[in-house]
């Protein structure tokens, strides 16, 4: 029987449609085969640069949401697509970017960011880009504080920061702080600046009993920066802000420095036949004899006879050269969950007079806790403990009593006459009303002055 017409048109549409329906299917399984062929496995470890492994390095599919975290040794291993590029990020590193193509494995060594620090600039409530402050603001890092080997760091700043001026009244050990002042002086009364020290303002010890090791910038508000501290900030705020750890391997430091101070001037006194001659010709001024014979000038000048004749240089007598040096020990480190750091030092310091020194303990442990993605916790325990040491001629007169007197005691007298054998008695130079220098080192005595401090802060701050 023949097919009509309409029978032949609908078989040609059935054949057609299965061929259509095959065709689909093959472009369906050739797509879905070329796609699994675009997925790669890419493994890797990413190390620092001393080529200690980093645990917690974010490495995703840059432009994508794919994802993941190194491992305890610094692996990673990650399904991505082959023509993706790798970003690696980790707090206080570079950030890096690495074309997958035919790489299988990718081993990345991360290099340590130290731009953050420049970047920024402390102030009163909290950090800004350094070009975005408009205020009046003078940062200085830590790392240039250690390079000025002093004793007290309120004397480091001194020449360093725009609008700061520093004088030190003192240089005895332990009462050598510089006095500060921030665009010169602005009241008749109290002009010292307030000093902020990771948000505590006023906090005992100020710069003085901080170890410039511990610091990792100061900054200097000047006029309305500081406003956020209200009257108190009216002479300037000195904002500190000390080191905290950073996430990754244990890092262990150390600073320390041995030097010899001495009296940069001191005055040049008559020797005691010049003395001898300008007392003769003083009372011969006024109508009096001459105190001394040329006899005894004579003798005096060619140093026949010290014991009978003396010629003391009292500056010389009372002033020597000191001993100073300093051990700072630092150990930082931990994860992006929590991280530490820990900073002892110690500081001896010598004075230029017999019995004065300063030496001075400090400990500090600054600890950072992540809590929630925008929300940690800083924790930091600060402690230190100062011994000063004078010499003491009586009741309320110390050091400066001594070198007042060493000032008007002539050079013709003894300082300490040499002992007799078989004798611990030690005669002094004596002469009507005045007093011995040298005795009153000898028999003084000594002052001692101890202060402790133990601090604990916590502070939490919102990202």
């Amino acid at each position: 029987m023949k097919e009509s017409f309409l029978d032949i048109h609908l078989k040609g549409c059935r054949v057609k449609s299965n061929l259509f329906r095959m065709l689909t299917l093959l472009l369906l399984i050739f797509c879905t085969t070329n796609v699994f062929a675009q997925q790669k496995n890419v493994r890797g470890t990413v190390v620092d640069a001393s080529g200690d492994p980093l645990i917690g390095v974010n490495v995703s599919v840059k432009g994508m949401t794919i994802g993941i975290i190194t491992d305890m040794k610094g692996r990673y291993q990650l399904e991505v697509p082959a023509n993706a590029t790798l970003l690696f990020s980790y707090i206080g590193y570079r950030s890096q970017e690495i074309a997958v193509g035919n790489q299988l494995s990718i081993n990345i060594t991360m290099q340590e960011d130290t731009q953050n620090i420049d970047e920024v600039v402390v102030v009163g409530y909290g950090v800004q880009k350094k070009e975005t402050v408009t205020g009046a603001v003078s940062t200085l890092k830590g790392d240039d504080l250690i390079k000025t080997p002093v004793a007290n760091l309120s004397n480091a700043i001194a020449g360093k920061m725009s609008g700061v001026v520093t004088f030190q009244r003192s240089g005895e050990p332990g009462y050598d702080g510089a006095t500060i002042r921030i665009r010169g002086s602005n009241t008749l009364g109290n002009n010292d600046p307030l000093v902020v020290i990771d948000g505590v303002a006023a906090r005992t010890g100020g710069l003085e009993r901080l170890d410039p090791n511990e610091i990792e910038t100061m900054s200097v508000l000047k006029d309305a920066s500081a406003a956020i501290y209200g009257a108190r900030a009216a002479n300037g705020v000195i904002v500190v802000k000390t080191k905290r750890g950073m996430p990754g391997k244990v890092n262990i430091s150390y600073n320390g420095y041995v030097g010899v101070q001495q009296a940069t001037y001191l005055p040049e006194m008559v020797d005691a036949a010049t003395f001898m001659e300008m007392s003769n010709i003083a009372n011969q001024n006024i109508g009096g004899d001459p105190t001394y014979s040329q006899e005894a000038i004579d003798a005096t000048r060619q140093g026949l006879d010290p014991i009978k004749y003396p010629n003391t240089d009292w500056m010389d007598y009372i002033f020597k050269n000191g001993l100073i040096h300093s051990h700072s020990v630092g150990i930082s480190g931990g994860s992006n969950l929590a991280r530490f750091a820990l900073t002892v030092n110690y500081l001896n310091n010598e004075g230029l007079v017999e019995k004065s020194k300063f030496d001075r303990l400090n400990i500090r442990a600054n600890t950072t806790v992540n809590l929630l993605d925008n929300l940690s916790v800083d924790m930091d325990f600060n402690s230190y403990r100062t011994n000063k040491y004078e010499p003491m001629y009586r009741d309320e007169a110390y050091t400066s009593e001594i070198i007042r007197y060493s000032y008007m005691t002539p050079p013709t007298i003894m300082g300490r006459y040499p002992m007799k054998e078989g004798s611990d008695i030690v005669y002094y130079g004596n002469r009507p009303e005045q007093r011995n220098p040298a005795a009153m080192l000898d028999r003084g005595g000594e002052y001692k002055a101890l202060e402790d401090n133990i601090s604990i802060n916590l502070l939490p701050v919102g990202k």
